[in-house]
């Protein structure tokens, strides 16, 4: 049985055992091999940033997908992967999109869910099931420990274009 770390309450993480997970429609299953903790898995642990418990933290990992759902490309089988952490109705690869997913802004996605954050368990696990539109092979050259990063890496990018952005608009 995969085994999941679950938060149960503000400072406290459970190890317990849940049955393995079946990809959906538009979905992956990855096997975690490493996974990252960052300052949103801290608050996340010492009640800074509320959610329903119990629930599974993780969004900085790396692993091998095991399985895919309906619509997903079986080439990502047994492929190493990271995923983005939002997981929207065009990550899922819904036909009917939302409003904001139609106007390309997936950020506002009306379905959104944050896998390890908000309404989607996480990468504190053995496996993690993720919207498949949000894998990125990790390619052989690179060392799965520093693959763990890609998501801190591309929030930093992200947050830096967004300063410059407003800096120039000064």
């Amino acid at each position: 049985m995969p085994r999941i770390a679950q938060l149960k309450s503000p400072g406290q993480i459970e190890q317990v055992e849940r049955e393995p997970l079946k990809a959906g429609p538009g979905e992956a299953v990855i096997q975690v091999q490493h996974a990252g903790i960052c300052g949103t898995d801290l608050a996340l642990f010492h009640g800074d940033y509320p959610v329903p418990l119990p629930h599974v933290c993780g969004h900085e990992f790396m692993g091998q997908v095991t399985e895919t759902g309906e619509g997903v490309d079986q080439k990502w089988r047994g492929k190493p992967v990271t995923a983005e952490i939002n997981n929207t109705s065009r990550a899922y690869g819904k036909k009917s999109l939302c409003a904001d997913c139609k106007k390309g802004v997936y950020s506002h996605c009306q379905t959104r869910t944050v896998t390890g954050i908000i309404n989607h368990s996480g990468a504190f696990a053995d496996e993690v099931k993720v919207a498949a539109g949000t894998l990125h092979e990790i390619p052989s050259s690179l060392d799965p420990l520093i693959a763990t990063l890609t998501e801190l890496l591309a929030v930093s990018r992200s947050e830096t274009k967004r300063n410059r952005a407003t800096h120039f608009r000064a």
